[in-house]
């Protein structure tokens, strides 16, 4: 491992640095990550590596996973459920025993569980999300909660502002994708901190049919891409992007990002991670769940 050969060469080498990082109640193994952190060359290969270091004159060990760069994660959960049909909103549903704001929520803390989580709800809901979390042992201090708005667009913006950072990538997702994959988080987390931005994307399978003004025509479908989430951004831009009025056309994040003037770089999704809408996704779901 290249890497951790050339952190050790760093640590036994450089006893000067050693005892800055002591003076400041650094422990060498957080400064390490810190180095890692700053090399351009070891940063895009930190994603992947994990793995035990041998740190300071009592060779302790140390296990740690971190990431280039700070993330963060909006969920958006502002729904009431109308369409669901349900005593509560789709996002507080026991799928196959696990509500689905949980199997969310756990699928990104599973990818960094150090994210930065901000939930985004309707405030008549807040004591029932606080109670699914307290029972599910996820009131963690690194998940905060936050009232939506009347749309989407004003509840993602909500969630913006709740981000008590001002730099690293932000993930946009909605709660009820509890299918998303790991694979997908950490493409779309990867590409936006190279890139600025990703978004996730499957193919469309079925044929599509484009109506105007009561006339329909086929149209080729290999042109179109169904959209999905996590929609990931540098923090400061997406920001910069939402300090906007509210359009229809704002149908999730990368349109506003793109009225922004930014070009959107897409990711390979996951099929798995529909969004539940409708009580037959919630059946399709069902049968998906592990």
């Amino acid at each position: 491992m290249p890497d951790l050969q050339l952190a050790d060469i760093i640590f036994q080498e450089d006893e000067k640095w050693n005892r800055s990082f002591a003076d400041r109640g650094w422990h060498p193994g957080r400064a390490l990550m810190k180095i890692f952190c700053r090399s351009p060359f070891i940063c895009h290969r930190e994603h992947i590596f994990a793995g035990r270091v041998q740190t300071g004159r009592a060779h302790e060990q140390q296990e740690f996973y971190s990431h280039p760069v700070e993330q963060h994660l909006i969920l958006v959960a502002g729904g009431i459920g109308t369409r669901m049909k349900s005593d509560r909103p789709k996002q507080f549903l026991d799928l196959n025993g696990t509500p689905v704001i949980i199997r969310t929520l756990r699928a990104f803390l599973e990818y960094n569980q150090h994210l930065n989580v901000v939930i985004c709800i309707h405030r008549n809901y807040r004591p029932l999300l606080e109670g699914i979390l307290e029972k599910a042992g996820m009131s963690l201090p690194n998940v905060m909660i936050t009232f939506g708005g009347d749309t989407r667009f004003d509840s993602v913006r909500n969630g913006l502002k709740a981000i008590g950072s001002s730099t690293g990538v932000v993930g946009i997702h909605d709660a009820a994708r509890p299918l998303v994959s790991l694979q997908t988080i950490r493409l779309c987390y990867e590409t936006a901190a190279q890139k600025g931005n990703a978004v996730p994307c499957v193919p469309v399978n079925e044929s599509l049919r484009k109506i105007s003004n009561n006339i329909n025509v086929s149209v080729n479908r290999n042109e179109y891409k169904v959209v999905q989430t996590p929609q990931c951004f540098l923090l400061a831009n997406i920001r910069q992007a939402f300090d906007r009025s509210y359009s229809p056309a704002f149908t999730d994040d990368a349109s506003v990002f793109e009225a922004a003037g930014n070009d959107i770089f897409l990711v390979e999704g996951n099929e798995e991670n529909l969004k539940i809408t409708s009580p037959g996704d919630f059946i399709i779901a069902q049968a998906l769940v592990k």
